[in-house]
């Protein structure tokens, strides 16, 4: 590692011997958060850097070097780089990829946060806030086939539901729009699950929230209290 840190993906067999692994920086600041195989041993890995990022042999550059940016690769199961995707974001807050699905039936979904304006593949976004959650659908070629986003918001876990939806947990501040319904956090920053299908077009929230705050009165006499749930 340099002395700003970076990332490494690491791959390895059932007996927890080490096939593979893929380092992630050396030329920059970079983190690793999350990766994941396909039937083949393919490895795709995803994370945030600054300035640029050196994986294998190849080196890529965010478009500013002060500006945090997302990336995306796929790997073959021998650890030799096949594809590489950054989003280009220009927002105060950059972006960044906190977390894709497992490949299934030849695609698979990411989510994180950006700002400003970004790029997924040949799809230009623009956020609705000061940083939007997205959620991108990719090919195993790395094309992305759509993207939703909504904030001010960011997601930081994703996973399949069933086989027509998928299950967002992350953040939000403010006022969110989801679908036919409008959700308004609690005192700032307010956690969220929300189900969207694999065709990314309808947002819901999954659960009944209740905005009743919990009332606390101590014991008068030795400052205690029992609460029964």
């Amino acid at each position: 590692s340099n002395e700003n840190g970076h990332g490494i993906f690491a791959k390895y067999d059932s007996s927890l011997n080490l096939v593979m692994h893929l380092e992630c920086g050396e030329v920059g600041i970079a983190t690793a958060s999350s990766a994941s195989l396909d039937e083949d041993g393919s490895v795709y890995g995803s994370g945030g850097f600054m300035g640029a990022i050196k994986i294998g042999n190849d080196t890529f550059h965010a478009l500013s070097p002060l500006i945090l940016d997302s990336f995306l690769f796929k790997a073959d199961s021998l650890g030799n780089l096949l594809w590489f995707r950054n989003s280009n974001s220009n927002g105060a807050y950059g972006s960044y990829l906190f977390d894709m699905t497992a490949v299934r039936a030849g695609v698979f979904y990411a989510t994180g946060h950006f700002s400003g304006e970004a790029l997924f593949g040949a799809i230009s976004v623009s956020a609705y806030a000061v940083e939007d959650a997205f959620i991108a659908k990719y090919d195993t070629s790395g094309n992305c086939i759509g993207v939703i986003h909504f904030g001010e918001a960011e997601g930081w876990c994703i996973e399949y539901k069933d086989a027509s939806n998928l299950l967002l947990g992350g953040w939000f501040n403010n006022t969110l729009v989801l679908g036919a319904d409008t959700v308004t956090s609690i005192n700032g920053f307010d956690a969220i699950a929300i189900t969207v299908d694999t065709i990314l077009t309808s947002l819901v929230e999954p659960l009944q929230r209740v905005n009743n705050g919990l009332l606390i009165y101590a014991n008068p006499s030795n400052g205690r209290c029992r609460i029964d749930v």
